[in-house]
């Protein structure tokens, strides 16, 4: 893996452990996982079991993000783990399947496919629901042959290096309308794309827009940042984790060879709060943890 080492956390053996012990014992199932009170009924057995290495864990990982924009976790048990993602998304916040659907997962694998899809393209996570999740978490469940890299490109990058001024004030000047997802009950967004704060960009999705100034931008925009180097490339090992700020980065899959197609990542999306539009009991908790 490269990168900053200052954006590396180690989780002890010991810790993954009790961190498994917990989750097994349970018995949670995904279904079950997509429930607010099942989330933070975990979350208070880890924090109780674990103590202040669960106080230190929820600490770093939440201001790395904060300050850095994303970080990984390395495992030192050399294989997959859904309960550490389980319990690492919990320490940032709350996991999210708004779908809740019998197709969906709040622990959702993502294979290798060999066809085209979009995320080899730069792009943010989850431009089709209402409100995006705040933080994507990805752990390896087995890598590719070479290569496999999650590469990211921040807010900070594309704003100083991949825009000219007049698609700029275009993406950012004005509320653009694009297809929701129809299992979320359809509609549009109506929102820019991108601000000093947070960007929210899937080319596939924005060529489905009516509106042709959003088709011409976004496909303006995604081939100036297509000509951008990655801020950081992860390649993970099992049990290895990447946690990102999907407001203030892109991210797509890098260059591979992996005849077998035998690369597969586990993925989990994650909101600082507990938003009301996407949680059914109407709720909206900060983490007290």
């Amino acid at each position: 893996m490269t990168g900053d080492q200052s954006n590396t956390l180690v989780i002890s053996a010991e810790a993954v452990e009790a961190i498994e012990k917990i989750w097994t014992d349970q018995r949670i199932d995904d279904a079950q996982l997509r429930e607010p009170d099942i989330q933070e009924g975990l979350r208070q057995r880890w924090a109780t079991h674990l103590g202040t290495t669960w106080s230190e864990l929820v600490k770093n990982i939440r201001g790395t993000i904060r300050a850095q924009l994303w970080v990984v976790v390395r495992s030192p048990i050399g294989r997959p783990s859904p309960a550490l993602l389980a319990a690492l998304g919990t320490a940032v916040g709350w996991l999210a399947d708004p779908y809740r659907a019998s197709w969906s997962r709040v622990l959702q694998e993502i294979p290798h496919k060999p066809e085209w899809t979009p995320d080899l393209e730069w792009h943010t996570d989850s431009t089709g629901w209402p409100q995006p999740n705040d933080v994507t978490a990805l752990t390896c469940l087995k890598p590719a042959v070479t290569g496999g890299a999650t590469d990211l490109l921040t807010l900070d990058t594309v704003q100083r290096t991949a825009i000219d001024e007049a698609t700029l004030t275009t993406l950012a000047g004005a509320d653009f309308a694009w297809p929701l997802d129809a299992e979320l009950g359809g509609g549009h967004a109506s929102d820019v794309i991108i601000t000093p704060q947070r960007i929210r960009f899937m080319r596939a999705a924005l060529l489905n827009a009516t509106d042709d100034r959003i088709r011409e931008s976004a496909r303006r925009f995604a081939d100036l940042i297509d000509r951008l180097a990655p801020d950081q490339s992860a390649v993970l090992d099992p049990g290895d984790s990447l946690l990102f700020d999907n407001a203030r980065c892109l991210h797509r899959r890098g260059e591979l060879s992996d005849p077998d197609r035998r690369r597969l990542l586990l993925r989990t999306k994650i909101f600082w709060q507990l938003p009301d539009r996407l949680d059914g009991q109407a709720r909206h908790r900060a983490i007290t943890s």
